[in-house]
C-alpha cells in the first residue's frame, strides 16, 4: 500500500497552499484491509512461509472491492 509521507513531501505541501490535500494519499491502512489483503495475496498465490524472493502484487479496484495482480519479478 503507498500511503504518501507527510515529511518527505513537505516542500511539495508548502508549494501547493491550499490544494495540498488533493495532492496526498492520506487513507490510513485499517486492520480490516490489512487482512483482506493477506486474504487476497494468499488467494494470488502468496505463501507466507515459503522462503525466496519476495512476491509483488498490484491492486486493482479501490480499497472495498479489489483483486491483487501478481507483478513481473523485479
Amino acid at each position: 500500500m503507498e500511503i504518501d509521507d507527510y515529511w518527505l513531501l513537505f516542500p511539495e505541501i508548502v508549494a501547493a497552499g491550499e490544494r495540498a490535500t488533493e495532492l496526498l494519499n492520506l487513507e490510513p491502512v485499517t486492520p480490516r484491509l490489512t487482512a483482506a489483503l493477506v486474504r487476497a495475496g494468499i488467494a494470488a498465490g502468496w505463501r507466507p512461509e515459503a522462503t525466496g524472493e519476495p512476491l509483488h502484487f498490484s491492486m486493482a479496484g479501490d480499497r472495498t472491492a479489489f483483486v491483487l495482480v501478481a507483478e513481473a519479478s523485479r
